[in-house]
């Protein structure tokens, strides 16, 4: 039985950047960070980059990593998409509003007929969040 499905996400050589954006954007934290160079018994040019890194975005956990100090060819994310669940309405405004710097809009919040606001960005790095929350009453 699978007991959970956390996303891995890579970030090929922008992952310690990536880190600071998610912190500021959705309060992210991370409980772990492990560098290539903390691993390896030999320099490297990737020692500063981040091997592993268990970063808390309220009670999710997202991992994610620079990849292979020598990565092929980087995969496109137009099939994945990482899903928030969001409790207030504004966080999810300014947490959606911050990931779109640098990123691109693929459909702006709006209230959705399911009930709630829902809307997609893809980040400065290329990846892909839905946002959902309830609409907060006026």
């Amino acid at each position: 039985m699978i007991k959970s499905a956390t996303p891995y996400l890579f970030f090929f050589g922008k992952a310690n950047e990536a880190i600071g954006h998610y912190e500021r954007a959705l309060g992210a934290k991370a409980k772990t960070k492990q560098t290539f160079g903390a691993m390896a018994k030999e320099g490297s040019t990737w020692a500063d980059k981040i091997m592993h890194c268990e970063l808390e975005v309220g009670e999710a956990l997202i991992l994610l990593s620079d990849g292979r100090p020598h990565p092929g060819v980087a995969p496109t994310n137009a099939s994945m998409s990482v899903a928030l669940q969001l409790d207030d309405e504004a966080e999810a405004r300014r947490a959606f509003d911050v990931l779109a710097e640098g990123g691109n809009v693929h459909e702006k919040l709006f209230d959705a007929p399911w009930g709630g606001i829902f809307g997609v960005v893809e980040d400065r790095y290329g990846i892909n969040w839905m946002f959902t929350a309830p609409k907060n009453a006026k």
